[in-house]
């Protein structure tokens, strides 16, 4: 089956948009097998494959789509990464997530995805890795859509993230403050007091942001 997967993927990326005819027979075989842990990976694989070919036919499976990644990033608390695999398939799900939000296609799901990433980000019982790389989805995303609605929550996350002593993350969560801020405008002055104040206390101080 992992083999398939490989073949398939292989076929979509050689035939490109010609692979529209089979979109149904490729989504089907994707959902049927999603809950196969060993093959996530290549299902994955595949899904980037076709985001990148068939933009508007992806976008439709979405809905669908959506619930399942997230299931993958919400388990029982403390278990994501508990193990090699668990921690490779977060990883490619958050790679793949990244890779969705290419040309913008997220746009109406954010509401249920960055909260996700926001709680997996501060995880303390995530390997540091995969909070990394959940810091880095959210900057990537935040990059190529509208987060002024998520503003707060990506804001109140960076600050708390950045009172801690994790410097492999502040490197992330500033970049996502620059960006959200860019964003929001003069609407980051009702923020301002409080993340000057985690700044002053931190490695990097405000006037680096403010640059």
């Amino acid at each position: 089956r992992e083999s398939l997967f490989q073949n398939v993927c292989s076929i979509v990326l050689i035939v490109k948009e010609h692979s529209r005819d089979y979109l149904k027979s490729l989504f089907k075989l994707i959902f049927d097998f999603w809950d196969y842990s060993h093959l996530l990976v290549h299902i994955l694989t595949l899904l980037q494959e076709i985001s990148l070919v068939l933009v508007k036919e992806f976008r439709s499976q979405l809905p669908m789509l959506v619930p399942l990644l997230l299931r993958h990033l919400q388990p029982t608390p403390g278990q994501i990464g508990t193990s090699e695999s668990e921690e490779e398939n977060t990883l490619k799900i958050l790679g793949a997530i990244q890779t969705f939000s290419i040309k913008g296609k997220l746009d109406g799901f954010l509401q249920r995805i960055l909260p996700a990433l926001v709680v997996l980000s501060e995880n303390s019982t995530t390997s540091l890795s995969v909070r990394e790389d959940a810091m880095r989805t959210i900057a990537t995303i935040a990059r190529t859509h509208d987060i002024r609605d998520n503003a707060s929550r990506l804001i109140h996350s960076s600050a708390r993230i950045l009172s801690q002593s994790l410097h492999t993350l502040h490197l992330g969560c500033l970049e996502v403050l620059y960006i959200t801020i860019k964003q929001i405008g003069f609407g980051y002055i009702v923020f301002e007091p409080m993340v000057n104040a985690v700044l002053s206390n931190g490695p990097v101080n405000a006037e680096q942001l403010q640059d």
